[in-house]
C-alpha cells in the first residue's frame, strides 16, 4: 500500500519501470538479468511486466563486501574508534544521574570524535535491554545498577556500527 493510493502506485511503478528500460536499451542491456536488493513489489512487478530478468544480488553484494579495501578497514577502524570514545565518556557516569545524563555525554564525545550521525542509548534497572530502544530516559539509575549502553548507528563516513557494554553503577 501506497501513500498516494494503489492506482497511482502502479502508475508510479510504471513510470519507474520504463525509465529503467530505458536506461537498459541506451546501455545495451535489455536482454541482460538485473540484480536487485531492495525494490518493492509494485517495481518488481512493473519491471517483470516489460520482461526484465529479475534476480537476487544479495549473494553478489555480500561477496563483494567481504574483501576490504585499507581505505574501507580505516573507515571501520575510526568508527570503532568513535564509539569507544563514547563508552570511555560513560565511565564518569554517577549513581544519581539520570540515563539522558550518560547518554548526552556519550553522544557529544562521539561527535567530537568526529561521528557523522550519532544513535544510541543508555538503559538501567529491569530493563535494560531493549534492541530497538534508542532515546534516553530521565530514569534516575542507583548505585549496584546494570546499566545497558550500546552506540548502533552511530556512524563515521557512511560505516555504521553497532556496540553494546554494560556497566555496574558505582563499581
Amino acid at each position: 500500500a501506497a501513500i498516494c493510493g494503489p492506482d497511482a502506485a502502479k502508475s508510479e511503478a510504471r513510470k519507474f519501470a520504463d525509465a529503467i528500460i530505458r536506461a537498459l536499451k541506451e546501455n545495451g542491456a535489455l536482454d541482460q538479468r538485473v540484480g536487485t536488493d531492495a525494490l518493492d513489489e509494485l517495481g518488481r512487478a512493473a519491471l517483470r511486466a516489460e520482461g526484465v530478468d529479475l534476480v537476487d544480488a544479495k549473494p553478489a553484494i555480500m561477496q563483494a563486501r567481504r574483501c576490504k579495501t585499507a581505505d574501507e578497514i580505516a573507515c571501520i577502524e575510526t568508527v570503532i574508534a568513535i564509539a569507544n570514545n563514547g563508552f570511555r565518556s560513560f565511565l564518569s557516569f554517577k549513581p544519581g544521574m539520570r540515563e539522558r545524563d550518560g547518554g548526552a555525554a556519550m553522544y557529544e564525545a562521539m561527535i567530537r570524535a568526529g561521528a557523522e550521525n550519532v544513535l544510541g542509548g543508555v538503559r538501567s534497572k529491569q530493563n535494560t535491554f531493549d534492541v530497538y530502544h534508542v532515546a534516553n530516559t530521565d530514569r534516575i539509575v542507583d548505585p549496584g545498577d546494570l546499566v545497558t549502553v550500546h552506540t548502533c548507528s552511530t556512524t563515521y563516513a557512511g560505516y555504521r556500527n553497532c556496540m553494546y557494554r554494560s556497566f555496574i553503577v558505582g563499581r
